[in-house]
């Protein structure tokens, strides 16, 4: 079962890296691999705080602008090639199998490409009801017509919807969406600023939002 806290709400959206899917490890070797394969400058702290949006984007956000479908290609067939390394962070599965009991929804909204995540999805068993991915659209998070999209798909109010990732982009997200936003602080970002306004909630691990047997 849920925690009170979270029982309201009628629909559950995820982030997937570092939020479901602890793949910080693997994404900061690929990243590596990049920097060393095409001589970039950016540190993998650099790329970490950019995380959220599709990978394109992020780029451009890094001032990379030659070869960036080979840069593109090259990372994630490096993320593919060491995907194994990747597992769903501790209670994700309890956490879905609650949601579903309680007749709620989810989905899952990433940044990471559409091959990738179902390669991922499948592998891990996560099957949510909507999934939408960074190169499904010519725009991705922090844009509002993404969480327009989910509440649309599954019929609920946007104020009914939570939001659930760990960097600065997924919190915008849910505040241009008008959804409640809960961040992860064990992803790849880590608390967020204490200046933000509204302030978000936050959790430390997913049983935190599962009720206490």
């Amino acid at each position: 079962m849920l925690n009170p806290e979270f029982e309201s709400f009628r629909h559950f959206c995820f982030d997937l890296d570092g939020t479901l899917l602890d793949s910080y490890p693997v994404m900061e070797e690929s990243w590596e691999s990049c920097r060393e394969r095409f001589s970039l400058e950016p540190s993998f702290e650099d790329y970490k705080r950019l995380t959220g949006r599709p990978f394109g984007n992020i780029l451009k956000a890094l001032k990379i602008q030659d070869k960036i479908g080979a840069i593109e290609r090259a990372y994630f067939e490096e993320t593919q090639r060491l995907s194994a390394a990747s597992d769903l962070h501790a209670d994700v599965l309890d956490l879905l199998n609650a949601i579903e009991a309680g007749n709620s929804s989810w989905s899952i909204v990433t940044g990471k490409p559409r091959a990738q995540t179902v390669g991922v999805c499948d592998r891990l068993g996560l099957t949510p009801q909507l999934l939408v991915c960074g190169d499904d659209f010519h725009f991705g998070k922090p844009d509002a017509r993404l969480g327009e999209l989910v509440a649309n798909f599954f019929r609920v109010e946007l104020n009914s919807v939570i939001y659930f990732g760990d960097t600065l982009v997924d919190y915008l997200f849910a505040i241009n969406s008008g959804f409640s936003y809960c961040h992860c602080d064990f992803g790849g970002y880590g608390p967020v600023p204490s200046g933000l306004h509204p302030y978000p909630t936050s959790i430390g691990a997913w049983n935190e939002v599962l009720r206490e047997q």
